[in-house]
């Protein structure tokens, strides 16, 4: 017996990582609206505390692979997991927390 071969039934979509992560950071805005409603401006500063030093340590692992740190940065990812953790601490956390966070999450993992 001999089965007739098909193409998939599907056409790839024209869909890169990087579209994929803004899509994802853009449907984070309303939670990220809400949570500064309900728990304050500290959100705000683990966002921006966490998204330094993951695009930071991004950019000092990509250095120390000797690659350009624009091909992992242009995918939008580091921001994605700053985001992340952001969600994930208490508003009231330290810097010093955030930070450690953030480098954990991008140089070891």
């Amino acid at each position: 017996m001999e089965f007739a071969r098909r193409e998939a039934p599907y056409i790839r979509p024209n869909v890169d990582v990087g579209s994929m992560m803004l899509q994802v950071l853009a449907a984070l805005i309303p939670a990220a609206l809400a949570h500064v409603w309900y728990f304050g401006p500290g959100f705000l500063f683990n966002l921006i505390i966490a998204t330094a030093f993951c695009v930071g340590g991004e950019t000092l692992m990509m250095r120390a692979r000797g690659r350009d740190p624009m091909i992992a940065l242009s995918d939008y990812s580091a921001i994605v997991t700053a985001a992340l953790l952001a969600f994930a601490l208490p508003s009231l956390t330290p810097w010093w927390v955030t930070a450690t966070g953030a480098l954990f999450a991008i140089v070891v993992a």
